[in-house]
């Protein structure tokens, strides 16, 4: 029988801290950059740096996940999605940890080519209307600011 004390334990701790801190848990998922990598913790976690807020989130996962978890860290400057129970702060909605399960995913994100804004102009002909992409930007940002500025 294996024993599952720790396990327990973790769980009522988790619990007492959420009634405690007014935490949230919901699902979802994080894109960020690697940053760290604490395998001989209790529980095993790396580290992302949120690419919205730029905060550092603790990723935990189960031991035998560690080979997908080292592929994330297969470039220093990896972006990556990792998907899991996220927790986080009811009040200022600040991501304290995602726990990632067995069935959730981490990916590295495709790296961006030179190219790339193109292919995707490609795909939609007739977005430009026979303008410069230059063109095109300067006035969907003149748009954006006439809206924002109630004209």
């Amino acid at each position: 029988m294996v024993d599952r004390s720790k396990e327990i334990a973790f769980k009522v701790k988790n619990s007492l801290k959420a009634e405690i801190m007014d935490i949230i848990e919901y699902y979802g998922c994080v894109q960020g950059t690697v940053h760290g990598l604490f395998i001989g913790a209790e529980e095993p976690y790396f580290t992302i740096r949120d690419l919205v807020t730029l905060n550092i989130i603790k990723c935990y996962y189960k031991r035998d996940m560690y080979d997908k978890v080292y592929e994330l860290f297969s470039q220093p400057d990896n972006i990556v999605f990792v998907a899991g129970l996220i927790r986080a702060n009811r009040q200022d909605r600040k991501i304290e940890s995602i726990t990632i399960e067995s069935g959730s995913r981490m990916k590295v994100a495709e790296q961006y080519k030179k190219g790339d804004l193109l292919k995707f102009f490609s795909c939609a002909p007739d977005l430009l209307n026979g303008t410069s992409l230059e063109q095109f930007m300067d006035e969907l940002r003149n748009d954006t600011c006439e809206l924002r500025s109630g004209s």
